[in-house]
């Protein structure tokens, strides 16, 4: 055996084989198109996301303010209410002690309204 061949040996226990097909060879310009729009899409996605992480934020603060307000209006609300119930228990007390000091239990308004009277 010869240093060649004996090269040759060494070579290819040392190499492996594989067998590469036409279909499945891509040439570079059409990898660095298919390359710069998927770089332009995701640009595109990026800005969509910086869009909607800005609108996410509006509404965020548009959210907290009408929580502000609800919680403004369900304290006035409340007051109104506490302060309804008072006029309406002073009135039921002065309704008591003014009108019917003087009168029976049993005597009611039963007339008829002043355009039926006399029928």
């Amino acid at each position: 055996m010869g240093l060649a061949e004996l090269t040759k040996e060494n070579f290819l226990e040392k190499t492996r084989s594989f067998h590469v097909y036409f279909d499945e060879l891509l040439n570079v310009s059409s990898l660095q198109k298919e390359f710069e729009k998927l770089e332009e899409e995701n640009s595109n996605l990026c800005k969509q996301l910086q869009d909607l992480d800005s609108r996410c934020d509006e509404l965020l603060q548009d959210l907290l303010k009408e929580k502000d307000k609800v919680k403004s209006v369900e304290m006035e609300r409340d007051h109104a209410f506490l302060e309804n119930q008072e006029l309406k228990e002073y009135l039921d007390f002065i309704e008591e002690t003014t009108v019917c000091s003087s009168c029976s239990l049993n005597l009611e308004n039963t007339g008829k309204p002043v355009d039926k009277v006399g029928e």
